[in-house]
């Protein structure tokens, strides 16, 4: 059996089509054929005859007279029946209450009974009003199990990523960060930390060094509770408590307003506070985030702590001119810093680091014939107390030196006793202003020839120094600072003389002592002194 209406094939004894719910049969009276599927309503609805409408169950007027059926027809022209009668169709009929039902009238409607096949009421109608044929409900089919399997995984796989979404998104989220961090420095885990930060570009700022600033921090903080409070979030709600009070506080609420504003979208700034086990008071840390503008997974914006007490910026140390610098075993000149030259006094030179971490360091400065100096420092967010360092000649330094000054006393008063200019010996002393200022040694030896050639025996003189003799030069060290070494200087002098009232010459052994003193100057040491006065003989 096919449907009449979609078409489709369904099973002989099938009421309804299994595709559309078209009724195929209808119930007939036991005995009796089934009614043809395509005329199922006309026992419910009769059909009209245009031809004969009342004996096909057409409307039947009802006439004026029932016993001669004599059907009066009214007058309608220039009545005000008229446009009553063209307008209602119960007009039609002649009814003059226009088809109402009117009290005591058994025939409501002005129906016969019988007018539709039996129906004492025109088609579709009956007491209480219209009464239509009963419309048939389409079946809803079946819901196949496979569709319920697929629709229960998407709602599952769709809460699914909702969850995934939402943890994500707690686990990169900014106050995450900044607990996480906070937890790894109070448990003293400092690798760990530093993955929660993002510093400078810098050579000194790496994992490293951050571990090695932090190595005397290892006392862990035992907290209880602790909690990370958005700076943002705590102006925001001011700013809306003030105002709510802008009528009395209105300059107050205008500035939490403006501090509101100024915060940045891509800067977050917590406070994390806690409590330590065994203490009731609140206790709190400050911390700076930055969106660094990478994403997790595509997805989630990545933020790092980015405070700026965790280093120390443009820390200048000052060192002699010629030694070098390293922290933490690194050497800090080496790597390319700036080094200015020009503010270089004294022998010294100043090193400017771009960023330092706060913590502690192993600073150590060498230069080659001095003593290395190694110090413990501590870099804070304030700075560093300890950035200038002398260095002082190592022992092995002190005894070459020491061995140079009775050369150097020898060679000078040789050359004065031979009346030799000053340029014989120049080499000999500093050139430093400091020590040599308006050619000071210069000076100094050409009295010493002036005074020696005076006193010495010349032709025609029957008094004067035969001859001198210098010997067993003892140098011991009398200080040592910094780039000088200063020496107390003993020297055994024999003379030879004659005198006007002798013929025989004399002879005279004695002792003269002095400081002498050396400086370091363009990698040698140099007299920063005259050894010997004429004053001395």
């Amino acid at each position: 059996m096919f449907c009449p209406n979609c078409g489709a094939k369904n099973e002989e004894n099938a009421k309804f089509c299994g595709e559309c719910g078209t009724p195929l049969q209808m119930n007939e009276p036991a005995g009796q054929p089934a009614a043809d599927p395509e005329n199922a309503w006309a026992d419910v609805w009769p059909q009209e005859d245009p031809e004969n409408p009342a004996e096909n169950g057409g409307v039947q007027i009802r006439p004026e007279n029932p016993e001669s059926g004599a059907q009066p027809q009214p007058d309608l022209k220039n009545s005000e029946e008229a446009a009553g009668a063209q307008a209602d169709p119960w007009m039609q009929g002649g009814d003059p209450n226009h088809g109402r039902y009117q009290a005591g009238d058994p025939n409501p409607g002005g129906y016969q009974a019988g007018g539709i096949q039996g129906q004492p009421y025109g088609p579709g109608y009956g007491p209480g009003g219209p009464q239509y044929p009963p419309k048939v409900k389409k079946p809803r089919r079946p819901i196949p199990k496979a569709a319920v399997v697929i629709a229960a995984e998407v709602i599952a796989a769709v809460g699914l990523i909702v969850g995934i979404a939402k943890v994500m998104g707690d686990r990169y989220s900014p106050e995450t960060v900044a607990m996480s961090y906070w937890k790894a420095t109070a448990a003293c885990q400092w690798a760990a930390a530093y993955d929660y930060c993002e510093f400078p570009e810098s050579e000194l700022l790496t994992k490293q060094m951050y571990v090695n600033a932090n190595a005397n921090n290892t006392e862990p903080v035992s907290y209880k509770s602790a909690r990370a409070v958005d700076l943002q979030e705590s102006v925001s709600a001011a700013a809306d408590q003030l105002g709510e009070l802008s009528g009395f506080l209105g300059d107050m609420a205008e500035a939490a307003g403006e501090a509101q504003e100024s915060i940045s979208e891509d800067v977050k700034n917590f406070t994390i506070e806690y409590m330590t086990v065994g203490s009731s008071d609140t206790q709190y840390a400050y911390l700076t985030l930055s969106r660094t503008g990478r994403k997790h997974f595509l997805f989630w914006d990545e933020w790092k702590v980015t405070s700026s007490d965790s280093w120390y910026q443009n820390l200048q140390f000052e060192i002699p001119e010629n030694a070098s610098l390293s922290l933490n075993g690194i050497t800090v000149e080496a790597s390319g810093y700036e080094v200015n030259q020009e503010e270089v006094s004294e022998g010294q030179k100043y090193i400017s680091v771009p960023y330092l971490f706060t913590g502690t360091y192993q600073m150590e400065v060498t230069e080659e014939g001095m003593e290395p100096y190694r110090k413990l420092i501590t870099v804070n967010s304030y700075g560093c107390e300890d950035t200038y360092v002398r260095l002082v000649p190592s022992m092995e330094t002190v005894d070459a030196v020491a061995a140079q000054v009775g050369p150097a006393v020898k060679q000078i008063m040789e050359s004065a006793l031979s009346g030799a200019d000053y340029s014989q010996v120049e080499a000999l002393f500093s050139q430093n202003p400091q020590y040599n200022d308006d050619n000071y040694f210069r000076d100094e030896y050409q009295e010493l020839t002036k005074d020696l050639s005076a006193e010495m025996l010349s032709a025609g003189s029957d008094s004067g120094i035969v001859s001198l003799q210098l010997s067993n030069i003892v140098s011991r060290v009398n200080e040592v600072s910094g780039d000088m070494i200063s020496f107390e200087t003993v020297i055994d002098v024999a003379e030879t003389y004659r005198r006007s009232w002798s013929s025989v010459p004399g002879e005279d052994e004695y002792t003269i002592s002095s400081y002498v003193n050396f400086v370091k100057e363009d990698g040698a040491w140099k007299l920063a002194s005259m050894p010997v006065d004429s004053y001395d003989f």
